[in-house]
């Protein structure tokens, strides 16, 4: 499987992390809502961002491009666990920043 090229340092000033929902809100005739786990596995989203020179900047290009629709081992910025993770259907942004630039991404870390 593919690997998540340990050059692509994520900041964690920068890390944002939304856990699953898994709850199924049933509203009721009377009293209150019927809430039920839907899954007790699902998918969990992180936003990271780098800051990348240009060289890491193609370096990331490549990954994306090669692996948008694959899956790869991801190592968890917070827990440091290696994860399988694929890319989100929302495209990775790139902003320049002087000399570098500034790459957010949101992955989904499968379970």
């Amino acid at each position: 499987m593919t690997t998540w090229p340990s050059t692509l340092v994520i900041r964690r000033d920068a890390f944002n992390e939304t856990p699953p929902a898994r709850q199924l809100r049933s509203s009721m005739d009377v009293g209150p809502d019927k809430v039920r786990r839907r899954t007790t596995l699902a998918p969990r989203n992180i936003t990271i961002q780098m800051l990348l020179t240009d060289a890491l900047l193609d370096t990331f290009d490549d990954f994306y491009v090669a692996n948008d629709t694959g899956i790869f081992d991801f190592v968890h910025p917070r827990t440091t666990e290696t994860m399988t993770a694929r890319f989100t259907d929302e495209p990775p942004t790139y902003e320049s920043m002087d000399n570098l630039w500034n790459v957010k991404v949101t992955l989904e870390l499968l379970p």
